[in-house]
């Protein structure tokens, strides 16, 4: 039996320099059949040579070493030879999905994500400033009168959600929380190359390497943050081919084809898939799962999408005081 176990960056940075790094068990990512969620240790070393409270020493702690390292210029490079091998193309592939934060900027989405078998969708509009000052916000858009707004001002996060199965046209709720500011600081994860982001113990529970968000994004992380998509179809190159490359909402991508087994085809109910995967950032534009006799069970589609645009923070903040009542801004 396949178990599971799930590490986020942040969560394993905070406890490893306390005395250990705890991995927590996540059903439906990855082939997994395991519904019991276990925590469990993370692979570690005893001591590191790097200085302590920095990503090498994280690094070192957790495990890795030099021949786990990650080198994006060597991905890019070998993509961009004449005799690139299909290998090549996936690993580049794999790696811009895990790590779609590394190759843009700023963000200005909408998508449409639909469930046809259930008859329900909802779409989602984002704007996005990836650093030095982490700010996002969102809207999410359901049926009826569902609705929630997202704001991340890089120091607090609010979501207030409105509407929707329990709740009146006037009723509201929200969600706050704090983003740790170790978060980044400690997040030793991009230095780990893909295909070295999952660990199999003694015991058969592998461990999967998050990244953290750091843009506390919402609803829109199934999109701008795939690595969940990443980690549960694309670890076995086999499974999958690369169909050529296709335009989505003005972009370039991959089109991807593959199939789903185990845990995570009964967990989707899904058995074949395609996606579209953005060729510069990484970011998943579209997909469609489908059934087992072939009938589309969910799907998404960017319908608007713009790259590292002028967008300023200021453009955020004001859109979030015209959505979000003051009085949870404060």
């Amino acid at each position: 039996m396949k178990k599971i176990a799930l590490c986020v960056g942040l969560a394993v940075a905070v406890t490893i320099s306390s005395g250990g790094a705890m991995a927590f068990a996540k059903t439906g990512v990855g082939d997994t059949s395991s519904r019991k969620a276990k925590t469990v240790q993370t692979a570690k070393k005893a001591s590191s040579s790097a200085a302590p409270d920095s990503k090498e020493h994280e690094f070192e702690l957790n495990g890795f070493t030099d021949a786990d390292r990650r080198n994006v210029t060597k991905l890019s490079q070998q993509l961009a030879k004449q005799s690139v091998t299909a290998s090549d193309k996936k690993n580049y592939i794999y790696d811009r999905m895990l790590n779609t934060e590394d190759f843009y900027k700023t963000l200005t989405g909408k998508y449409h994500r639909a469930y046809p078998a259930r008859g329900d969708d909802y779409t989602v509009e984002y704007q996005v400033v990836n650093g030095p000052k982490h700010l996002s916000y969102e809207i999410y858009k359901g049926k009826g009168n569902a609705q929630s707004i997202s704001y991340s001002d890089g120091s607090t996060n609010k979501i207030v959600t409105k509407g929707g199965e329990n709740q009146s046209d006037e009723s509201e709720l929200v969600h706050s929380d704090s983003t740790n500011p170790t978060a980044e600081k400690l997040d030793f994860i991009p230095l780990v190359k893909s295909t070295s982001r999952i660990k199999t113990d003694s015991s058969n529970t592998n461990t999967y390497f998050y990244r953290p968000d750091l843009n506390a994004l919402n609803h829109s992380r199934e999109s701008v943050v795939p690595q969940e998509t990443a980690f549960g179809y694309l670890p076995n190159f086999n499974t999958w081919d690369i169909a050529g490359q296709e335009t989505v909402a003005g972009r370039n991508c991959f089109k991807i084809e593959g199939t789903l087994t185990g845990g995570t085809a009964q967990k989707l109910n899904a058995y074949s898939y395609t996606l579209w995967v953005d060729s510069e950032t990484g970011i998943l534009l579209k997909y469609k799962n489908y059934g087992k006799n072939g009938q589309e069970t969910d799907s998404l589609e960017t319908l608007q999408i713009s790259v590292n645009s002028n967008l300023q923070p200021a453009e955020l903040s004001d859109a979030a005081e015209k959505s979000i009542p003051a009085k949870y801004l404060q």
